[in-house]
């Protein structure tokens, strides 16, 4: 979702810069469930009418536990504190909390959620004559959206946000309705982004009553890089466009900025938290690892993994048999190893029943297995 949909750092029309980083940290404390931690920053200059600067920082934590094959449930909070120097009684503070289900169906996503914000500006004036200050908007909000893979190489996010604000104090009420769409394109090293949203806003602004409508589009085109495992850097560009009833609510703004991203999936449970139960789940024999993937009505399926160099055509599974079950078995040296199945050559598909789960690094996940040097601990694993 475009950050700040229809939301302007200042007034009118302007250009602004950001320069982001953040930190993504994963615990994965029992095998059907796993905790994760973001920490964000930014530091943004906006050209207007003047010029401005600002800062915005936030925490998150997700948790995410599987409730059945193929499907996830949520929860997440997150705060956020801001501040820009053109307006010094301005300063933000964002709690936000949801909970939602995700399903998936191979490769591909259908997700729904609802939750509450609560923005506060304690410090800013809200009555001139009275001095009287503490802005405070509740929020509500509900989301719906996809995550589509029509192959390897591409995938393609549509959704649809409702945002429903209630101001405790201070001048305007509203609702607004966002539908956005979202793709990434990888093409070797480099990964190209591009996302597209328009939204309509009926807002009330309280001095009146009177009702007017706000409705904008937005674009933003990224190209991002992955510079290491668990490191990735992306420049961005985005116009935002907003007409409204309101002459104050009219606007144009460019945008650009450059985004560091790392994150880290090592943390993982002791053995005995994560028993194998799956008939998916990789098995250790004589001959190597055995490596199971349930596709009645796939023509063909291939292993692929960091110890194959993610190559289609290296490792291929021997099936169907009579329940739809395909299967090979491959060795693999002492460390840890990440996979993914991949149907009819071109459709990447989240294996069932591994041990572990890590991102992927563009909003799926792979497979993780640990293979130890001693039999008889990497049998019991």
């Amino acid at each position: 979702m475009i950050e700040g949909l229809g939301q302007p750092a200042t007034r009118g029309d302007s250009a602004q810069f950001d320069v982001r980083g953040g930190a993504r940290a994963v615990w994965r404390a029992l095998r059907a469930g796993r905790l994760e931690a973001t920490l964000r920053g930014r530091w943004s200059i906006w050209r207007g009418d003047a010029m401005a600067s600002g800062w915005d920082a936030g925490l998150g934590l997700s948790w995410i536990h599987e409730v059945g094959q193929g499907i996830d449930l949520f929860s997440e909070t997150s705060a956020i504190a801001g501040a820009i120097d053109a307006f010094p009684d301005d300063d933000l503070r964002w709690l936000e909390g949801r909970i939602g289900a995700t399903l998936r169906l191979g490769a591909h996503r259908l997700e729904g959620s609802a939750g509450a914000a609560l923005r506060s500006m304690p410090e800013r004036v809200v009555d001139l004559e009275t001095g009287a200050t503490g802005l405070e908007d509740h929020l509500f909000r509900g989301r719906l959206a996809a995550r589509l893979v029509p192959r390897a190489d591409l995938a393609v996010e549509p959704s649809y946000t409702v945002d429903l604000s209630r101001t405790d104090v201070g001048p305007v009420e509203h609702d607004t309705h966002a539908l956005g769409v979202r793709g990434v394109l990888a093409l070797g090293p480099v990964d190209l982004e591009a996302e597209g949203a328009g939204w309509l806003r009926a807002f009330a602004p309280r001095s009146d009553g009177t009702e007017r409508l706000d409705q904008g589009v937005a674009v933003e085109v990224g190209v991002g890089h992955t510079l290491w495992p668990g490191v990735r850097i992306t420049g961005r560009y985005r116009y935002v466009r907003s007409t409204s009833d309101d002459p104050f609510g009219r606007y144009a703004q460019q945008f650009a900025g450059v985004e560091l991203l790392a994150w880290y999936d090592g943390w993982s449970a002791p053995v005995e938290l994560t028993p194998q139960v799956s008939d998916a789940a990789p098995a250790p024999g004589d001959a190597g690892w055995r490596f199971r993937h349930r596709a009645p009505d796939a023509r063909q399926v291939a292993l692929v993994g960091d110890f194959n160099d993610w190559a289609v055509d290296r490792s291929p599974l021997v099936g169907p048999d009579d329940d739809g079950w395909w299967s090979v078995t491959i060795p693999l040296e002492p460390g840890r190893h990440s996979y993914m199945f991949v149907l009819d050559g071109e459709r990447f598909v989240r294996p069932e029943g591994a041990p572990r789960y890590a991102d992927d690094g563009f909003g799926g996940e792979v497979g993780v297995i640990f293979v130890m040097p001693e039999a008889d601990v990497r049998a019991r694993r």
